[in-house]
């Protein structure tokens, strides 16, 4: 049954070695608050509010009568809304993280650079972590969403930016338009690519922001319509997401580890150093 789980450090890597090893990693907007970037919600809205767009709460609250958070966007940055502003809101939002990102700390990004993962999927837009995997190895190919990916071998090491660039601007807000792109039975290679990871793969969820948690849960619900069941994928989250989230968490398939922020690099560290230890004495398992 999906729970949550009250382990210590060494009883969560000995949980996930006896699961596999490497896992595929699902890297979320959470570390980069963690990395001093603003959260996007903060960013959102300060960028949001100068021109006049409606703002959201610092956890991801919507306006009241609005239950979806990718629906809220697309009506925010819709035709509907105003093509212009939008054009404006989307390069202010990826101005800003390109400014902040240059105080930000980087060492959590080495740490799972280190960890031994060969496939990272992540909806983060800032460059933090493909920086910090193409300096730990040249072995890595890290993908935008739309690009050639073509056939991967097991020991290739493959980064997609599911979805939002800092380098390309018109990606920086996700909208249900978008949700349903990547998922629908006609995707783009990184889209492809992304569901068979989601489809076939127990994956290890860092840093879920509210927004990734959200995508995670379509992720989830798309493998159940499809298949009819969910696959348990496991999740270490901040220690302050509230219930209903953590609820919704578990009625999807994820198994979870709750931890301060703070705390979660050394974690992080610990599972990148039991998935070595086990690779170093046998073949491990290699996930496709």
């Amino acid at each position: 049954m999906p729970r949550t789980l009250d382990f210590n450090d060494a009883q969560v890597v000995n949980f996930l070695n006896a699961h596999a090893a490497p896992m595929p990693l699902m890297i979320g907007s959470g570390l980069s608050a963690g990395a001093g970037l603003p959260s996007w919600a903060a960013l959102f809205n300060k960028e949001a509010g100068a021109i006049g767009y409606p703002v959201i709460g610092p956890k991801g609250e919507l306006p009241v009568g609005v239950s979806d958070f990718y629906q809220y966007a697309s009506e925010l940055v819709g035709d509907d809304h105003g093509g212009v502003a939008s054009a404006a809101l989307k390069e202010r939002i990826a101005r800003g993280l390109r400014v902040a990102s240059t105080t930000a700390n980087d060492s959590v990004y080495r740490i799972i650079a280190a960890m031994g993962a060969r496939r990272i999927l992540t909806l983060n837009y800032d460059n933090l972590l493909q920086q910090a995997l193409l300096a730990a190895s040249p072995h890595w190919t890290c993908k935008k969403r739309g690009e050639q990916i073509g056939a991967i071998r097991d020991n290739d090491h493959l980064m997609i930016a599911v979805h939002g660039h800092i380098d390309v601007p018109n990606t920086m807000v996700m909208t249900e338009e978008d949700c349903l792109a990547i998922l629908s039975s006609t995707p783009c290679d990184t889209d492809r690519v992304t569901q068979e990871l989601y489809s076939n793969n127990p994956i290890l969820h860092v840093g879920m922001g509210f927004r990734d948690i959200a995508f995670s849960l379509r992720l989830s619900q798309a493998r159940y319509a499809r298949q009819g069941a969910f696959l348990q994928h496991v999740a270490i989250i901040s220690s302050d997401v509230p219930k209903p989230v953590i609820n919704r968490l578990h009625k999807n398939g994820f198994i979870l580890f709750r931890r301060d922020v703070a705390k979660i690099p050394a974690l992080l560290q610990a599972i990148g150093d039991g998935w070595k230890s086990r690779l170093s004495s046998s073949a491990g398992a290699v996930f496709s």
